[in-house]
C-alpha cells in the first residue's frame, strides 16, 4: 500500500473511531501477549509449527498496526486455553513474514486458518465473537 493510502486509511479508522497503531490502542490489550499458549510463527518456524503438526492448528494472521487483531487478541487467548491439548494456536506477524502473507492470500485482517496434517482446511476473516469462533473451530475437530 503507498503512503497516501496507509494515510487515507489511517484518518478513515481514526474518523470511525477504530483504534489502530500502539499508541492509540489505548485500553485495548496488545496482540503480543504474554500468553504462553499462543506461540509466534515465522517463516523458518512455519512448516514445523503449522505444516507437520498432528492436531488442528489455528494461525492467526496480524500486525501490531491493526486495531481489529488487538480487539481479538483477548478472545484467542481464551480460545487457546479452552482448546489446550487440542488445537494449538500460534501467530504470523505479516508485516515481519510477508512471504507467508503473499503466500495464504491475505486481503484482510485479521485473517484466521485451520489446518490439519498440513493442509489448510478454512479461513475466517474479519473480527468475529467468540462463539462464531468456537462454532468454526468444533466443526474441524
Amino acid at each position: 500500500m503507498s503512503n497516501k493510502g496507509v494515510f487515507v486509511f489511517s484518518a478513515f479508522l481514526m474518523l470511525a473511531g477504530i483504534p489502530f497503531g500502539c499508541r492509540d490502542a489505548g485500553s485495548i490489550s496488545s496482540h503480543s501477549s504474554n500468553n504462553k499458549r499462543i506461540k509466534s510463527v515465522t517463516t523458518k518456524t512455519f512448516a514445523q509449527e503449522v505444516e507437520e503438526a498432528t492436531m488442528l492448528v489455528a494461525v492467526d494472521f496480524w500486525a501490531a498496526w491493526c486495531g481489529s487483531c488487538k480487539m481479538i487478541a483477548p478472545t484467542l487467548d481464551a480460545l487457546a486455553q479452552e482448546y489446550e491439548g487440542r488445537v494449538k494456536f500460534v501467530k504470523v506477524d505479516v508485516d515481519n513474514n510477508q512471504d507467508l502473507a503473499t503466500r495464504f492470500n491475505i486481503r484482510a485482517l485479521p485473517t484466521l486458518y485451520l489446518f490439519k496434517k498440513g493442509k489448510s482446511l478454512d479461513l475466517y476473516e474479519g473480527v468475529g465473537r467468540k462463539k462464531e469462533y468456537q462454532d468454526w473451530i468444533n466443526k474441524h475437530l
